[in-house]
């Protein structure tokens, strides 16, 4: 019960921090552009 915990927590974490590095990369991108 505990290691599900665990595994869906951080799994959620990387998954979030995917999304947060690929908005960063979008922003540096149209920053760049202009």
């Amino acid at each position: 019960m505990m290691i599900d915990f665990v595994v869906c927590f951080y799994g959620n974490y990387y998954y979030l921090h995917f999304i947060y590095r690929t908005v960063l990369k979008l922003i540096c991108s149209f920053s760049s552009l202009k």
